[in-house]
């Protein structure tokens, strides 16, 4: 049986349901900077989601200059600090296993695309800042994921090895980035992808409720 020391988790559509306010901070923001076509539609936007802003443009459909892109970030990043709390509501399950998780001593961290400065928000204003030892955003400098980066920095904080660590997302950048960087992995299929889509990237587990986590780890 294995025994983990360290969880690792995503923020959006892992933790939190926040698929109505991000998809209107990047339609806001994509008006905002080009208001000759229709936007996407949030479940557009939602495919996306877990990707760095600038690629998120691009598959989308929108060809900005790097000026234009800054812009675009700044845009949507004021929009969301002022309405991320407007639908986002912590998913069923997370606060009472993030108290048993605590209480039985594991170490645990959150990763995000988010830059640093909202996801220290995000995180605290949604009362889960204190389950974490260390919340691991994005800022200049710093790799997005797949790249094993974010993982591999996180785990020198807690003191970690990869070989007892689990990571646990509902996207492909979460899961290829937790293989990358050797930890095992696990796919929540109420997020932000399906549950075949996510099988098919085959992560070590694959759960339908954050609580099944403790399934895992009593394992």
């Amino acid at each position: 049986m294995k025994h983990y020391l360290a969880l690792l988790f995503d923020l959006d559509g892992t933790l939190i349901d926040s698929r109505a306010d991000l998809s209107e901070a990047v339609r806001y923001a994509l008006k905002a900077l080009d208001n000759t076509k229709e936007p996407p539609t949030s479940d557009e936007i939602i495919a996306q989601v877990g990707k760095p802003l600038d690629i998120i443009c691009q598959n989308l459909g929108y060809n900005f200059s790097p000026e234009a892109i800054v812009l675009f970030e700044k845009t949507y990043r004021a929009y969301y600090e002022k309405h991320f709390q407007d639908h986002t509501k912590v998913f069923l399950g997370v606060i009472e296993t993030l108290e048993e998780l605590k209480r039985s001593g594991v170490r645990m961290a959150v990763i995000t695309t988010k830059h640093q400065i909202q996801a220290d928000m995000v995180v605290s204003a949604f009362g889960l800042r204190h389950y974490f030892q260390y919340i691991r955003g994005w800022q200049p400098g710093r790799q997005h994921k797949p790249d094993p980066e974010p993982v591999l920095a996180t785990l020198k904080v807690l003191d970690c090895k990869p070989s007892q660590t689990l990571y646990v997302g509902d996207t492909e950048q979460d899961i290829l980035c937790g293989q990358a960087a050797k930890v095992d992995t696990c796919a929540v299929t109420y997020g932000f992808r399906s549950a075949e889509f996510l099988k098919s990237l085959e992560p070590t587990y694959t759960i339908e409720h954050f609580s099944d986590i403790l399934t895992i780890i009593r394992k």
